[in-house]
Parts: C-alpha cells; structure tokens; sequence
C-alpha cells in the first residue's frame, strides 16, 4: 500500500508540486498519485483527517481508507467511482475499498466495487451543447443528474446534496451549518423521487447531516413503487454511469417539479408503495437487497441471507457481514472463505463442515455452536466466543485465536498446528489428541483442560498453569515450558524429548 503525500493543503502541494501532473501520474495507474487525489478529494466531502492508501494486485485496485472515527462507507464509495471513472485508468478492472478507524488492525467496512462506464449518451458534448437533459437523466438513474436537479433547490437554504446508489438503494445525503428540516424535507424529497421514478431504484434512505460531522443527525427509509423497465445500458454492475453534470445546467422551474408536492397516490399505489414512514419514526431496516454479483454479500440483513441459503446458495467467500443475529441456525456446508463477519450471533447454530479459511471475525459469538470437521485455517479470531462450540477434528491451522474464549468447547482431535492461542481461555475443554504442533499457548488458561494424547511438539507454553490439565502421553518434545507451573512427576507420562522444561533446563534426548 502506498500512503498519500498529502492530507491538506492546496493542489499546487501536491506529490509532483504540479496538480496536472499529479493528475495525469493518476491516470496512467501510479498508486501514489491515486492515493493523494483521493485523500484530497475526500476532505472536500467534509472528512476531515482521513487518509487513503493505494495498492495494486492483479488488476485490483485495493484503497485503504483511515480515518477517526471510520469513515462513512456509502459517501466514500460513491466518490471513489466516479473520481476512478473519470479518471479512465487502463487495466483497472475492479477496486476493493476497506474503511477502518486509525489505529485498529481490522476494517470496519469492505467493499467489492465495480468502476461504472461512462457512456456517450450521458456524456455533455458539442453536439448538444454540453447542456444535457438533466431531467431525463434523472430518470436513467444518474445519481449526479439527481444530485444536480436537488442541489439546484436546495442551494438557496445552504444545503448541499450528495447521491449514491447501492444494491438498488438511493441514499440521499443533505449537508447544511445546522441539521436540515427533518418534517417539511422528508415527504417532499420522497414524493419527488416517487414520481421521477429512476432506472435500478426500488428503496430510498434520506439521511440529514450537519457539515463536519460523519454521523447524520436522522435517517429516514422508504420502499418505493418502481414499474418494470429495461436494465441502462452501459453501466457496470447495475451502477448508473456519472456524467459530472452541474445544476446550473438546468432551470429552476426544471428541478423545481422534483420536490413539488403531489396528489395523494391512489388506493393501489398505496397497496404496491407499503406503509408511509413518518419523518420522527425510527428507520427501519433496509429491505433484502438484490443478490450481489458472483455470490459476492454485503448485508446486515439476516433475512436476505438466510433466503439465499435456503435456495442453495452456499458461495458467499469474500463477503461482508454485518449486525446479524443468527442464532440458532442451520448454515452447514456454507463458504464464507476471506469473509469479514462483525457484530454477528451465531450462537448454538449448525455449522459442520462449513469453510472459513481467511476469515475475519470480529465481536462474533459462536458459543455452543457445531463446527465439527469445520476448515478456518488463517483466520483471525481474536476475542472470538467459542464457548461449550463442538470444533471436533476442524481445522484452525494458523489461526489467530489471541484472547478467545473456549471454556468447555471441545476440539478433540481439532488440528491447531501454528494457531496462536496467547492469553485464550481453554479451560475445561476437552483437547484429547488435538494437534497443537508450533502453537503459542503463552500465558493460555488450561484450567481443567484434558490434553491427554495432544501433540504439543514445538509448542510455546511459557508461563502456562499445568497444574489442573490432564497431559497424560502428551507430546511436549521440544516444546517451551520455561516458567510453567506442573506438580511434580505430573510430566512423567509426557514424551518431553528436547523440551525446554520449567526451570529453564533442556531435557536430555
């Protein structure tokens, strides 16, 4: 990853000192250059502090996005395309954004995004002028045109409007000194957005947000009434193309008809639209959205998950999970490989065979739950709650399990070879036979832990309290036990071959 130069300042302070050339060292793909240009660009949005990162691997654009606290993924997502759009860099197939609050080790958001093409179409140009039609734009679902034809209305009060759209979601965020109108702004915004009835639009969230804060002051969700069209054309991965279009390309009786009000909608409009959310309601949640490409998942929406598993879908590697309360379900035979799960209760579910390699949990419970056979090699799990689960022959091979909790868990015959399991609670578990080969267990509580038959070759269990664990024909050959505490002859039955023993001796082979 390549860190921006910059974190302030104007364009003439750029990397190369020159704006166009940093412009152009962007275009042709050096990360540096992207890095900077977004750092900058972000504080415009009223991101104070946060800094991007740029890497490339394989044709992927992989940003990092720091800040503190984390910074809002819908508005950082949005800005990202269009800014890399209209950039046009060669080979750049796909980005992968993760938002993450300096100083932590682990994003709090990841997202797989796909660069939109910018057709000719929604492209200003000589022929008309460079005064497209904002308004039919709009309705293709040109988050910028939507954007454009609000801010025209909205100028006037010192509200500045941003748009994006996400898994056919419009989101609309209104920036103003103080919070915006909450009552008189809600249902006029959501009646015009009803009736301008964009392209790929089927649900609506309205956010209110005072300017130099990151957290919107309320929120507020709607489904809408979206007839049946044809998919635009010319897009990438449903995301409406950015044509960079300003609101003072556009009348102001034009954009003002967007927020005009309108006739109450008809008894079957109501019957299709759903029940009205009052502006003081609490939101509600988003509705499932529509399955992500290549089975890619991005949602803090349990029902929609759990509907894609009960039609067979089980490829959700790489995925987003979030807020989830999953507790006492059956996800067998599921693949969450690379996945990142935070805040999620998978408390008492069935998980068997399920593939968890490279996954990162974050605040996940997985008290009492069945992974027996299980495969979460390379995953990081630290804190994780695995309290009285069934790991039976799974495979946790160079996992990180610092500070996890598995009191009365039982991993008989688990393989744990090069996990690290510094300061974990393995009390009460039942570890017959397991296979600890290269393990830290530095400082690990074993309180009444049953390690009769583990292989502990090589294992690290410094300052580990040994003397309430079963390590009857354990294999501790060559393994560090340097401060442990043991009874005497509790290690006579142990096979202690090279073994740094207690008292800082070697034993003889």
């Amino acid at each position: 990853m390549v860190t921006a130069g910059i974190q302030g300042g104007s364009p003439s302070q750029s990397l190369a000192g020159d704006w166009r050339e940093l412009v152009g060292r962007a275009r042709s793909g050096q990360a540096d250059a992207i890095a900077a240009l977004l750092t900058q660009g972000v504080a415009t949005l009223g991101l104070r502090g946060v800094l991007v990162k740029a890497g490339w691997k394989k044709g992927v654009l992989n940003l990092l996005i720091e800040g503190s606290p984390c910074p809002a993924q819908g508005v950082v997502e949005d800005f990202i395309c269009r800014t890399l759009a209209r950039l046009a860099i060669p080979n750049l197939r796909s980005i992968r954004s993760f938002g993450r609050t300096r100083g932590d080790e682990f994003p709090e958001w990841v997202a797989e995004l796909e660069l939109p093409v910018l057709p000719p179409s929604n492209t200003p140009s000589a022929a008309n002028g460079g005064n497209p039609d904002l308004l039919h734009q709009a309705r293709q679902g040109n988050t910028d045109a939507i954007a454009a034809l609000m801010n025209k209305i909205l100028e006037s009060e010192g509200i500045q409007v941003q748009v994006v759209l996400r898994q056919s979601r419009l989101h609309i965020l209104l920036n103003a000194a103080q919070p915006p109108d909450r009552r008189r702004l809600v249902p006029a915004i959501h009646q015009g957005i009803q009736r301008l009835q964009p392209q790929g639009v089927h649900s609506l969230s309205i956010y209110g947000r005072r300017q130099g804060t990151q957290l919107p002051a309320w929120v507020d969700k709607f489904d809408l009434t979206v007839p049946n069209s044809p998919p635009q054309t010319g897009t990438a991965a449903g995301r409406p193309a950015s044509s960079g279009v300003s609101s003072a390309d556009l009348p102001v009786s034009e954009a003002s008809s967007l927020l005009a009000p309108s006739a109450p909608p008809t008894v079957e409009a109501q019957a299709t639209a759903g029940p009205e959310v009052s502006p003081n309601a609490e939101p509600r949640p988003d509705p499932p959205p529509a399955p992500p490409a290549a089975g890619r998942l991005r949602s803090d929406d349990a029902n929609w998950f759990l509907k894609r598993y009960a039609a067979g879908m089980r490829d959700f590697k790489g995925g987003y999970l979030a807020h989830m309360n999953l507790h006492r379900v059956d996800l067998r035979g599921i693949d969450l490989r690379d996945a990142t799960l935070r805040d999620v209760d998978l408390s008492h579910s069935a998980l068997q065979e399920v593939d968890l390699r490279g996954a990162r949990l974050q605040t996940v419970t997985l008290e009492g739950a069945n992974l027996r056979r299980a495969v979460l090699s390379g995953g990081r799990l630290q804190k994780v709650n695995l309290c009285r689960a069934v790991l039976s022959e799974a495979v946790l091979n160079q996992c990180d399990l610092t500070k996890a909790q598995f009191t009365g868990a039982s991993l008989a015959k688990a393989s744990l070879a090069g996990a690290n399991l510094t300061q974990a609670d393995l009390s009460q578990a039942d570890l017959q036979g397991a296979n600890f080969k290269d393990a830290i267990l530095y400082q690990a509580c074993l309180d009444f832990a049953n390690l009769s038959g583990a292989d502990l070759r090589h294992a690290d269990l410094q300052d580990v309290d040994l003397r309430q664990v079963n390590v009857q024909g354990a294999d501790l050959r060559h393994a560090n036990l340097k401060g442990a505490l043991v009874h005497p002859h509790q290690l006579d039955t142990a096979r202690l071959d090279a073994a740094l023993l207690p008292d800082g001796t070697r034993q003889r082979l």
